[in-house]
């Protein structure tokens, strides 16, 4: 998939807010779904961008 650079920033932008609001939702399951890695993983995958790869760019 290609991505533009106005539509990169844009995904970055509104996967950035929506990270923000489960971290700081009320519920305590959806709050806990905010992590930066899924737990239990290993940390090796394909080459390729995830979502929550934009989190730490």
């Amino acid at each position: 998939m290609l991505l533009t650079l106005y539509s990169y920033s844009v995904a970055k932008t509104l996967y950035k807010r929506f990270h923000s609001n489960l971290f700081n939702h009320r519920n305590p399951l959806i709050s806990n779904l905010s992590t930066l890695s899924v737990p239990g993983d290993p940390g090796r995958r394909l080459k390729g961008k995830w979502c929550r790869d934009l989190l730490t760019e």
